[in-house]
């Protein structure tokens, strides 16, 4: 069964806290994760007359130019000061204003060479600083642009070169990652697997540094943070895994009662990615206790990849399963359009290794699944390179375990891509021919 590239995954949980002081730090953020929409207005507006800036503060810019203005003030003052806390809320802030815009406005070109612009501006005005910066300094930072969704991701590289500089014998790189707060380690991983960063001494002190913790005070998302990264980085290790499955599992711990769907998502991604079964079945009643919340948020990706790594891990939790199942079966009523293809078999895929008992029991979401990627291969138009595009060798291959299983099982839903059997052009074929190839 294939896997899921969850670096690109749409989570939409997260929220972005400034950076307080050069020692501390954001609350973590998931890889994928930005700032609300909701909280500032359009990122820029015209503005027929000079904006004055009430304050210092860079929360009172509503716009990115209005917040370039601000910066254009005051840098000069600040970088003299060393102030790392201004240049962190400065990062902050503009990555809140940039995910205020609209999803066209975001990939229009002229926003796009605008936010260039912007952001050469803003990075260019505090140079005197970040040429200074300690490691500490360096890890709050770094924070900040992982919260960002990686908005600044030159800075994101440049601060982590810095430091992999101070983790040498005379640097302080190492005695500020056993000083720093769970979230900044969890930034550290996040930033190295996200870049690829090539340098592993840093990630592996960091994960080094997480594992001496036994994940102590690390809350859901650092830990999720954590997992992703690691199983992004193709770090393995089971005694590093296996403390942090316990951390997550504990009955009064960060999984327990009100943690998001997001960090359950993440967390089981990576360990099926890793291949790591719990050792106990803690944290599998942790999810499954969060049951409720999960039939009520999980966006689709989240409920079709969950149930992908349960799949993965051989692990069948009538409780999970039903809840993810009823979420995909809403969305799919309510706006099947919502649903990536790769989602749709993905969701098969995982219920039809889960075995005939899991088919049969949910046979109305698989009938309507199998004929949702029959329409999405239809809407083809008949060009065979515009259905390929619509469903990948993987979604394809996917699809040709689903009929095997259902031809075992028997009944009508063998049917719904069976109509297609010996068609030219059919989804059962295309299927066929990728599981061959």
């Amino acid at each position: 069964m294939r896997g899921f590239n969850a670096s690109s995954a749409g989570c939409s949980a997260g929220q972005h806290s400034p950076v307080a002081q050069a020692s501390s730090f954001p609350s973590a953020v998931a890889p994928s994760v930005g700032p609300s929409s909701a909280q500032s207005p359009s990122p820029s507006s015209p503005h027929p007359t000079p904006w004055t800036p009430p304050s210092e503060d860079p929360t009172s810019a509503q716009d990115l130019q209005q917040l370039a203005s601000l910066v254009d003030t005051c840098a000069g003052r600040w970088n003299a000061e060393g102030n790392t806390k201004r240049l962190g809320d400065v990062l902050g802030r503009a990555a809140t204003l940039h995910a205020a815009a609209s999803p066209a406005r975001a990939k229009a070109k002229a926003y796009g060479d605008l936010l260039d612009r912007r952001r050469e501006t803003l990075l260019n005005a505090f140079q005197p600083t970040l040429r200074v910066l300690d490691a500490p300094s360096c890890l709050a930072l770094l924070t900040v642009c992982v919260a960002s969704r990686m908005m600044w991701r030159d800075l994101a590289g440049q601060l982590l070169e810095r430091l992999s500089a101070e983790c040498g014998p005379e640097g302080g790189g190492e005695a500020a990652l056993q000083a720093c707060p769970p979230q900044a380690l969890a930034a550290v991983l996040v930033a190295c697997a996200t870049l690829g960063h090539k340098q592993p001494v840093l990630s592996g002190l960091a994960a080094e540094e997480c594992a001496r913790r036994q994940f102590a005070g690390f809350d859901a998302m650092a830990l999720a943070d954590t997992a992703w990264a690691m199983a992004k980085l193709r770090r393995k290790d089971p005694a590093w895994f296996g403390p942090l499955v316990e951390a997550a599992g504990k009955a009064d711990g960060p999984m327990g009662q009100g943690v998001s769907a997001k960090a359950l998502f993440l967390t089981w991604y990576a360990l099926a990615r890793v291949q790591h079964v719990p050792a106990s079945g803690a944290l599998l009643e942790r999810t499954a206790e969060a049951a409720e919340a999960l039939r009520s948020s999980a966006s689709p990706m989240q409920a079709a990849n969950l149930l992908w790594a349960l799949s993965t891990l051989g692990l069948n939790e009538e409780r999970i399963v039903d809840a993810l199942a009823g979420r995909l079966g809403d969305q799919l009523a309510k706006d099947p359009s919502r649903m990536k293809v790769a989602d749709v078999c993905q969701a098969l895929e995982a219920l039809a290794v889960m075995g005939p008992e899991v088919l049969s029991r949910h046979s109305g979401l698989v009938e309507g699944l199998l004929r949702e990627a029959e329409r999405r291969w239809d809407a083809g138009s008949g060009s065979r390179g515009a259905r390929t595009r619509a469903l990948d060798r993987g979604d394809l291959e996917g699809l040709w375990v689903v009929q095997r299983a259902l031809t075992s099982l028997g009944g009508d839903l063998q049917h719904v891509l069976g109509a297609g059997e010996g068609r030219e052009g059919s989804l059962l074929e295309a299927a066929r021919v990728a599981a061959k190839a």
